[in-house]
């Protein structure tokens, strides 16, 4: 299978590298070594990249302003880069945001970029959508594949909450939260306890393997694969 296959690490590869380690750690400690010790094997879900039963699910931004920053300042820096397209949603019920919110993916279908945005203005979901990609380039970080620069989650991260908020890593550690669920972002932006939500589309596996075929890594919470295998439905004895 792994000669004519590739293999991507979509979840785990923290685990991953620490079997590696393991091994190693134990190659050191045996003094003969055959190949079939249990250290030399780890368990895995193999999944197949396009199999339609596989839902690889968006993982949603909620931000905390810091002081001096305004809503209103964001709103003019933001619609100097991106179409803001505004969908008022007053009087919908919480667990409506959702389905409002892929109805508006739906409608934007060819849209390059595009990002959710809930509490930029009041009662209403934003769509963000970029007025000119090329105005980005400068604001992301060279170093990285094309690929991963073609992502929602990238620019989101380094044009907006970098380029536009100023929140750099340990600004983004403390003013950054994360949810899978779009109906709990709106929930704690209506509490007040965070300002803002940026909600992201799902994302197409071909866009993950483009990334990965680039040498590159995803960002740091940009995905959640489902279903998940329950735990403990088999065991590795160590």
């Amino acid at each position: 299978f792994c000669a004519k296959n590739n293999l991507y690490i979509s979840d785990g590869h923290h685990r991953y590298e620490t079997a590696l380690g393991y091994q190693r750690e134990q190659l050191a400690a045996h003094t003969t070594y055959s190949g079939e010790e249990s250290f030399n094997f780890v368990m895995m879900t193999l999944m197949d990249a396009g199999d339609p039963g596989l839902l690889i699910q968006p993982t949603h931004r909620l931000v905390r302003l810091r002081e001096g920053q305004t809503l209103s300042k964001l709103r003019n820096k933001l619609e100097v880069l991106f179409d803001v397209n505004k969908v008022p949603v007053s009087g919908s019920n919480l667990h409506d945001y959702p389905e409002i919110w892929s109805h508006m993916i739906m409608g934007n279908a060819e849209r390059a970029v595009l990002i959710g945005a809930y509490g930029l203005y009041a009662k209403c979901l934003c769509s963000l959508s970029a007025k000119n990609k090329s105005a980005f380039q400068g604001m992301l970080p060279v170093d990285r594949s094309q690929a991963w620069k073609e992502l929602d989650v990238s620019l989101l991260h380094w044009v907006v909450l970098r380029g536009i908020m100023g929140l750099e890593t340990a600004a983004e550690e403390e003013c950054v939260a994360y949810t899978r669920d779009a109906a709990e972002a709106v929930s704690l932006v209506n509490s007040g306890e965070y300002q803002l939500a940026f909600l992201l589309r799902p994302m197409p596996s071909s866009s993950i393997i483009a990334v990965a075929d680039a040498g590159d890594r995803m960002p740091q919470k940009s995905t959640y694969f489902f279903p998940k295998p329950p735990a403990g439905l088999v065991m590795y004895p160590l």
